[in-house]
């Protein structure tokens, strides 16, 4: 029971069990036990002497995902040299400009408001401006 017995100690043990004429529920377990295992390993005491180390050494080496990792690999290192400097370029702060006048980047919103008013009170204060401004409309 305690795993150490070997496939032939096994069936001679089944055979035992089987000419009991009157076998305990204990004994009855087991037999049933060995039963149901006798089919499925019959046979396969070299599978404990076999060695395999050969065979597992050449599957490893002709497995198909070496032939997958280089490119893997490679698509991962050119991901990563694109998304660094994306990353890098995200997190600087970026200039807003409110404005341009004159040719001049105004970044001062307030500076900006102000240089507007002064700028649109000019263009309104004309004489010549509402007079256009009332012929556009009128027509």
């Amino acid at each position: 029971m305690n795993g150490c017995s070997s496939h032939q100690e096994e069936r001679m043990l089944l055979e035992l069990l089987s000419a009991t004429t009157s076998p305990s529920d204990e004994e009855q377990g087991i037999k049933a036990m060995l039963q149901a295992g006798a089919h499925r390993i019959e046979g396969r005491e070299e599978w404990l002497t076999e060695d395999e180390s050969a065979r597992f050494d050449h599957l490893m080496a002709h497995r198909p995902i070496r032939k997958i990792t280089p490119w893997i690999a490679a698509a991962a290192v050119l991901a990563g040299a694109c998304l660094v400097p994306w990353i890098r370029w995200a997190r600087e702060p970026q200039d807003v400009a409110v404005t341009y006048i004159y040719g001049n980047k105004v970044e001062d919103a307030p500076l900006a408001m102000e240089m507007m008013k002064q700028t649109m009170g000019e263009m309104l204060d004309r004489p010549e401006v509402e007079t256009e401004l009332m012929n556009l409309f009128d027509e």
